[in-house]
């Protein structure tokens, strides 16, 4: 994976993906695979454009990221993405006007095609869109290419129906729209080991503090390691019966036998489960663990 900074620019023709690319759901799939293809027609590389940060943060209007600027760019990788164009959105980048941003792009790449949604918006207040690109791309020759909004059940995908579907715990309509499992990427790190003294030795993962606070819980999740997938059971939040309130993920990989301190692992939820319950004894607590294992099997 090559990532090239927006203001330094590159010599190489391409096609640009236009968009925010904040969670690469389906909608973010079907621009790149268009990308893709157009890059073949025309001959050259294709890279998609995003930010290495939050930009609601930066607005403030944020509940948190989907995925991790560096999540994405595994999962751009996953998608056979070779080149991300990626710069830090701030306060003065907001004020960029939209002509500025355009003559930057081009100016700094050598731009063959540009792709993006028929929603996308550019420049200061959002005052680019589509048919302001059109004119700007056809002044110079540039081929322009508008991708369709996708659809699930009528409703446009959007990251912030996807947030808001992870804030009540929908994982698995939430999935739909993103095409995949909702993941959380970190370190394995070390807990009390109490799981370990119960014969639930858990995989403690820190989650990352911009990533958005799903709804707290026990989900049916699985792990991909070696190439093996293991089905796993997720505490995602606190954990009640031991009185600890800071937020993570607890899980349980059904047959992995190993050491994974020190590693880092990518966590994908597949269903909520059940709430968190705080239980009057270790003893309880291992009575319902054993109940949510058979439900994963």
């Amino acid at each position: 994976m090559k990532t090239i900074d927006f203001y330094k620019g590159s010599n190489e023709e391409i096609v640009v993906a236009l968009g925010f690319f904040d969670s690469i759901h389906v909608g973010h799939k079907a621009i790149i695979n268009r990308a893709k293809d157009v890059s073949k027609t025309l001959n050259c590389n294709y890279a998609v454009f995003t930010f290495t940060n939050d930009v609601d943060s930066v607005l403030d209007c944020s509940n948190g990221l989907v995925f991790t600027y560096q999540e994405r760019i595994e999962k751009l990788e996953k998608l056979s993405v070779n080149t991300v164009i990626s710069t830090n959105f701030t306060k003065e980048f907001s004020q960029v006007d939209a002509l500025k941003f355009f003559n930057t792009l081009i100016t700094n790449f050598k731009v063959k095609a540009i792709v993006c949604g028929k929603d996308y918006r550019f420049g200061r207040n959002g005052v680019g869109n589509v048919n302001l690109l059109s004119e700007l791309c056809k002044n110079i020759g540039i081929e322009l290419h508008v991708v369709d909004d996708v659809t699930s059940n009528g409703i446009r995908v959007s990251t912030t129906d996807i947030k808001h579907l992870l804030l009540r715990g929908e994982i698995e309509l939430a999935n739909q729209l993103l095409g995949e499992c909702y993941s959380i990427t970190g370190e394995v790190v070390h807990g009390r080991e109490v799981g370990r003294e119960m014969g639930f030795p858990t995989a403690n993962v820190v989650i990352d503090s911009n990533k958005v606070k799903i709804k707290m819980g026990v989900y049916k999740t699985h792990v991909i390691l070696n190439g093996k997938v293991y089905n796993g059971i997720t505490n995602y939040g606190s954990r009640p019966t031991f009185d600890l309130n800071d937020v993570l993920t607890e899980t349980y990989l059904d047959g992995y036998q190993g050491d994974l301190y020190g590693k880092v692992i990518t966590v994908y939820f597949d269903k909520f489960i059940r709430k968190c319950i705080k239980f009057n004894n270790i003893e309880e607590l291992t009575l319902q663990l054993q109940s949510d294992l058979r439900e994963i099997q």
